[in-house]
């Protein structure tokens, strides 16, 4: 057949296209086709050009550097000289800060610093979270044997007894005096958005330990690497379908049928998905070619909150802005990602001048002078965005300005009185609009939730009970968009790059 593939990879976001660009290096010689619906590629993870400026949607990640060198991508990184997170939490409008470091001694030297009547308790948490961590790192591989079962159970208990907890119930058995201390480990909740008593802890000990190895920001913008990961896949044996939306999947017998919004139709021995994971399965394969209590399960999962972000370009000669931190967490109300959480479930999302949290990052422009903030705010609710949206524009829009004025306000309150004076620009992305251009379940951005229900044995695999279909959708992030991808590579070849040597901590 003319439109027969051995590859067929669906999405063109971070994740697929490291994936094109593996499979294109370790398979030379087989066929690849690779859709995208819409005219761009790189997904969340480019930059958006407004006038003579880019704006990214990621300013933090570990460190990809061994991935970008496996792969012979250039993309020049630069290292935070020590502060990832600065968490700045607000009482009765005081201001007390914290920072978290990449380094882990310089870590532990700050905790026990500014806590030192926890001393005892926190060496105790280090130390678990340490083995827990290492416990995980030494047991991953991609392809298991049943040796390597046992030497998880005999090796790893620390990893076993903890992989199904709450963060909130891990935190607890430390039985901590200091309330702030306990605030400032729930900040780690906000890299997952998720309250302290939803997320798994394996997760947030996981997220907090690889970036260990060094915080980044790219030194220029993310379409450097999303045109440098293009040119190379064009180069190769891959043929890119932009602007080309798959409606339906269907498997007959062991040949799966790809049938795009064209109504033409590409045929794949296998299929790599790396679209929203409910969208896929809910909507994309067809029902008759998934198992009965995998398509039961597809229907319980839990997806992520949408999020909403505010980017103001700034105009101050002075240069005063914190551009060596990666991104700074302002909180006020110690519930409040739970309160946030459960409001975006109900549909509703009250602007409270009580509870109410967001990040920030600042980013130097190529013109002296001018920087770029970005705020983000999770979780959001897309069904909020989407019913004011329906009211009419005129509603749409004055809500986004309620929003802006909310956030900036707040900004000015906390970071810099005469912020107003300073923006030249000013533009809100809303879950409504990150919805309708990505077409996610409930507008999630960030996938799959990592909660109990949905971690440990019961978390999603790359490999599905589809045979040859692979959902590579079950991290989120720039680190995570490299690091599923080779393990999907890694199980394709059977442990090759694994018997290369590939330490996931080096990545």
């Amino acid at each position: 057949m003319k439109d027969f593939y051995n590859f067929a990879v669906i999405g063109g976001g971070l994740t697929g296209l490291v994936i094109s660009s593996l499979l294109s290096k370790e398979f030379p010689d087989s066929k690849i086709v690779h859709f995208e619906k819409n005219r761009f590629l790189g997904g969340m993870a480019g930059a958006e050009k407004i006038g003579d400026f880019f704006y990214d949607y990621v300013y933090v990640f570990p460190n990809i550097n061994f991935f970008l060198k496996y792969l012979d991508v250039e993309f020049p990184l630069h290292k935070f000289s020590e502060t990832m997170f600065k968490y700045i939490g607000i009482e009765e409008d005081k201001l007390w800060e914290f920072d978290i470091f990449y380094n882990n001694g310089k870590l532990k030297e700050y905790f026990f610093k500014k806590f030192p009547d926890e001393e005892i308790r926190l060496k105790k948490f280090f130390n678990d979270t340490e083995k827990i961590y290492n416990q995980f790192i030494n047991n991953f591989k991609s392809t298991f044997k049943m040796n390597d079962f046992f030497k998880i159970i005999l090796k790893s208990k620390d990893l076993i007894l903890n992989y199904n907890k709450s963060f909130k119930n891990f935190i607890k058995k430390y039985k901590f005096k200091n309330k702030r201390l306990i605030e400032a480990f729930y900040t780690i909740s906000n890299l997952s958005c998720l309250p302290p008593e939803k997320l798994n802890a394996l997760i947030a000990i996981i997220s907090f330990y690889s970036l260990n190895s060094g915080a980044f920001r790219q030194k220029n913008n993310f379409n450097d690497l999303i045109n440098n990961l293009r040119k190379k896949i064009e180069a190769s044996n891959v043929n890119i379908k932009i602007g080309t939306k798959v409606e339906k999947i269907i498997k007959n017998k062991n040949v799966f049928q790809i049938i795009t919004g064209e109504d033409k139709c590409f045929y794949a021995d296998k299929i790599i998905s790396t679209v929203d994971t409910k969208k896929m399965f809910m909507d994309i394969l067809e029902k008759k070619s998934i198992p009965l209590y995998f398509y039961n399960k597809m229907k319980k999962l839990e997806m992520t909150h949408s999020i909403y972000i505010l980017r103001l370009l700034l105009k101050d000669l002075k240069g005063d802005y914190p551009l060596d931190v990666g991104e700074i967490l302002y909180s006020k109300s110690k519930d409040v990602l739970t309160f946030l959480y459960n409001a975006a479930n109900e549909k509703i999302f009250p602007l409270d001048d009580d509870k109410f949290h967001f990040t920030v990052a600042f980013k130097d422009m190529p013109k002296k002078g001018y920087y770029s903030l970005e705020l983000t705010m999770t979780p959001a609710s897309c069904y909020y965005w989407q019913d004011i949206y329906n009211e009419g524009k005129e509603a749409y829009l004055k809500e986004i300005i309620k929003w802006e004025e909310f956030f900036i306000d707040k900004l000015e309150k906390y970071f810099d009185k005469d912020l107003n004076k300073k923006i030249i620009y000013k533009k809100s992305v809303t879950p409504y609009e990150i919805n309708k251009i990505f077409s996610l379940w409930q507008g999630s951005i960030y996938d799959m939730a990592y909660i109990n229900s949905q971690a440990g044995n019961k978390r999603l695999t790359i490999k599905t009970p589809i045979k040859n279909f692979y959902n590579c959708k079950f991290v989120h992030g720039i680190y995570g968009a490299f690091f599923q991808s080779f393990v999907l590579a890694d199980y394709l070849l059977e442990g090759k790059i694994n018997d290369y040597g590939f330490d996931y901590r080096e990545g």
